[in-house]
């Protein structure tokens, strides 16, 4: 769980670097993406884990600074058909 740990402080660090950048942006029209999110490390914890985690990090819900959250899956899921083999 060390490693997990580690990742959720430093993406929480990313994450807040970007938004402290946003705010000293002269705009209110400002969206940031990030491919990553602290769901990443919560996919590989038991439901017990997940619990003790986020009880270690203070937290009690991993999603709380999120305003969205997308699951983007590629239109070629399934589509083999389509795909061409020698690109």
């Amino acid at each position: 769980m060390l490693f997990k740990q580690v990742y959720i402080t430093s993406l929480n660090q990313k994450e807040r670097f970007y938004e402290n950048h946003a705010k000293s942006l002269d705009s209110d029209k400002i969206l940031i993406v990030c491919d990553r999110g602290s769901l990443d490390a919560e996919a590989y914890l038991s439901p017990e884990d997940k619990e003790r985690w986020l009880e270690e990090l203070g937290l009690t819900e991993t999603m709380i600074d999120y305003d969205a959250v997308f699951h983007l899956v590629t239109a070629a899921k399934g589509q083999n058909s389509l795909c061409m083999e020698q690109s």
